[in-house]
């Protein structure tokens, strides 16, 4: 994708500027001169120093911090040099326990009239170190600030000369007009495939440097008594998995390819078609389902108490199958389209509240999950219309992959009754996820504690912890059974057959019989999974979950008319 330059936004040059200068000023000044010391300093001349003082300063703050502080002099060729450097740091920290354990080794040398012999520049005489140790706890401090000021401020510096080629052309070929013309031609669209890459590669650089001290000084740490630094380690954990999905995500981008995404007509039109062609490097294979959704989206920006909260709602969806064919060089081509209404938002600029089309594409091959999202320009175009051709929601597979999801669902239908069953034990992986977060949460705040923390640690992280822990727990051990009848809905609750509630609805009561959008638990720069749960409402305030979730729209109203059969249209409500 190239760029272009712009007149720069001032607002965003200027507030990026001390940022930009603190992270150069770290790197320049401090982290690239100690890596050259330490890798020509243990070349000097090595040349005996007899201390004259010796002393440990202590400074006492929101933290405790120590200097080894030494006078020392030594003869070269026959004139004495004084010197007082002790390493390649000047002033006090509290990095690990490198300053006390210089500190002992010099007392040690003092206490004995032992010489200490001086690393000396052998050009220049009066420059000498005692010790020439690289401290790698304290070069990964100074890195965060390299990373975090410098990389914050450089993105925000660069980012306000450049914008994209390819924003720019949407800008001007007619994103902001009430209406535009289409061509026949597209510009290779990709997906957030290799930003999904980069960022899992920055998150993990990133907290890799943010934790490079706790892996330096673990050992001592732990070796004095400090067991509290168990807990610091999950921050390396994390790194880890990070550079995990990175490699993963690198892998399967080499394998699957960019495959780039090409509108025809471009752009899409509201109240016309979304028609598109992704050409793949996956090796052709007859029968291949590749899900295929577009969506409308509105993401909002509001700030709160200092603080900014990114909103996305899904305005409008559809979902359906691709058309696979064979490409000529033996690989995958894949063709749908979507009539878009008339109604629905168009691509405006990125801003606070904006509007955006992302198509994702989903399937596993040799299982490997392939997954893309593109964002893809519709507008108000001329002329524009509906389309009869590839249409992904009346593929002929799609019915059997609706019959797939509900498969998956635990649902017995008899003549009389429908019931609908959710075991214990179900949606295994994310609950575990939410019993494991607030155990973290809660062992957190108790270990923090423990290493003497304020009180206001624990009095935060272990209620909330034991929420999260609680909620995942219960929902994991208990047991759901529905039952539609003539008579009305029965739901039946057990938590390990310990706790027990039940709960009717009956028939003349039941108003209506929703579908609304469930959490999804997949991000939003992949191939998000739309989930949905079907709610029913009493006349009163009653309601009762019917199902969790269930993947796909179309699932969802298939249960749905399932459960009006058994209990009858009477008083249902039915939305349009």
């Amino acid at each position: 994708m190239a760029v272009i330059f712009r007149k720069p936004s001032w607002p965003a040059l200027l507030f990026s500027l001390p940022f930009f200068g603190v992270g150069l000023g770290f790197l320049f000044i401090s982290v690239i001169p100690t890596l050259y010391l330490g890798a020509t300093v243990p070349g000097w001349d090595r040349i005996p120093a007899t201390l004259t003082s010796v002393n440990l300063s202590v400074s006492h703050g929101d933290s405790t911090s120590y200097q080894a502080q030494a006078s020392y002099y030594y003869d070269v060729d026959g004139q004495r040099y004084q010197g007082n450097q002790v390493g390649f740091s000047k002033g006090s920290d509290n990095i690990g326990r490198w300053q006390q354990n210089a500190y002992r080794e010099l007392k040690q040398a003092y206490d004995s009239n032992e010489p200490m012999f001086a690393y000396v520049h052998p050009d220049e005489p009066a420059r000498a170190y005692l010790f020439a140790d690289i401290r790698w706890g304290l070069l990964g401090f100074k890195l965060i600030f390299v990373v975090v000021f410098g990389g914050v401020g450089g993105g925000l510096f660069f980012s306000s000369f450049l914008v994209s080629s390819r924003k720019q052309s949407l800008l001007s070929d007619g994103v902001l007009d009430v209406e535009t013309t289409a061509t026949a031609s597209s510009p290779p669209i990709y997906s957030s495939a290799r930003v999904i890459v980069w960022s899992y590669l920055g998150i993990a650089l990133f907290i890799a440097a943010v934790s490079s001290p706790i892996l330096f000084d673990f050992w001592d740490e732990w070796s004095s008594g400090n067991k509290a630094i168990l807990i610091a380690m999950v921050f390396p954990v994390i790194a880890v998995g990070f550079f995990v999905a990175f490699f993963k995500e690198w892998l399967k981008l080499l394998k699957f390819g960019r495959s780039p995404l090409l509108l025809s007509p471009y752009p899409a039109s509201v109240g016309g078609h979304l028609a598109a062609t992704v050409n793949t490097n996956i090796a052709y294979q007859r029968g291949q389902q590749v899900r295929v959704m577009v969506s409308c989206i509105n993401r909002y920006t509001s700030r709160s108490g200092g603080k900014s909260r990114t909103r996305e709602t899904t305005i409008w969806h559809s979902e359906g199958l691709a058309y696979v064919e064979r490409s000529s060089q033996g690989k995958t081509r894949l063709r749908f389209a979507f009539n878009l209404p008339d109604h629905v938002p168009t691509t405006t600029p990125s801003s606070k509240n904006y509007h955006f089309w992302r198509v994702d594409i989903d399937t596993t091959v040799g299982g490997t999950a392939f997954k893309r999202a593109f964002t893809v320009p519709v507008m108000r175009v001329r002329g524009a219309q509906p389309t009869q051709q590839f249409l992904a929601d009346q593929h002929p597979q799609l019915n059997e992959l609706t019959e797939s999801r509900l498969a998956l669902l635990h649902i017995e239908e008899q003549v009389n009754q429908l019931v609908i069953t959710e075991p214990r034990f179900s949606y295994v992986y994310e609950r575990m996820g939410g019993i494991l977060f607030g155990a973290v949460f809660m062992g957190s705040g108790i270990g923090v504690s423990m290493a003497g923390a304020p009180f206001i640690f624990p009095l935060v992280f272990c209620p909330i912890g034991f929420l999260f822990f609680w909620i995942s727990l219960r929902n994991l051990l208990t047991k759901v059974v529905t039952t539609a009848t003539v008579d009305g809905l029965h739901q039946h609750r057990s938590f390990i057959g310990l706790i027990r509630n039940q709960q009717t609805i009956a028939a003349d009561e039941l108003s209506a019989l929703d579908i609304n959008k469930a959490t999804g638990w997949e991000s939003s720069q992949t191939a998000k999974r739309h989930f949905f749960t079907l709610l029913a409402k009493g006349r009163g305030k009653q309601t009762m979950k019917l199902i969790e979730r269930v993947e796909g729209k179309e699932a969802a109203t298939v249960l749905k008319d399932k459960i009006i059969k058994q209990v009858g249209p009477r008083n249902v409500r039915h939305p349009d």
